[in-house]
């Protein structure tokens, strides 16, 4: 019986470059476009229409996380399902959010008008050990093990 070898290291996925409005023709125009998504401010991003449905989740989450990193000025690290992602892991029916952890609660506001529901982003504020705060490839992130 042949032996198995050992997976590879895990391989953290590159952050995509969103689309800017002055790569467009217009705003207008761009909210026209099929397949253009807007991520927050003069942030687009295409996704591949060919791709796996959750691949194409798992795209979308990234671009997300590349305008959340473009729009906040605060000191924050990806967290959860959103975490795992940005470390190369696999996750199973990935939302459609992204998910950051803070160290002091968030001013959010539950309108359905608000920056965080407009976006996709889920705010959690803790105390996060030292131990538990990485940087991936420039992404902050929460660690997902020792």
């Amino acid at each position: 019986m042949p032996m198995r070898t050992a997976p590879g290291p895990l391989r953290p996925p590159a952050l995509p470059s969103p689309v800017t409005s002055g790569l467009l023709l217009d705003l207008e125009q761009a909210a026209n476009l099929s397949g253009v998504l807007r991520l927050r401010g003069d942030l687009y991003t295409t996704p591949d229409p060919e791709a796996p449905p959750a691949v194409a989740r798992g795209d979308l989450v990234m671009a997300r996380v590349a305008a959340t990193l473009a729009a906040l000025d605060t000191q924050f690290w990806f967290s959860g399902p959103t975490a795992a992602l940005v470390h190369g892991l696999w996750t199973y029916r990935l939302a459609d959010a992204v998910h950051l952890t803070q160290l002091y609660p968030p001013q959010v506001r539950r309108e359905t008008e608000s920056w965080d529901h407009r976006h996709k982003v889920t705010r959690h504020w803790t105390d996060l050990p030292w131990r538990d705060r990485v940087v991936v490839q420039g992404v902050p992130a929460s660690a997902w093990c020792d």
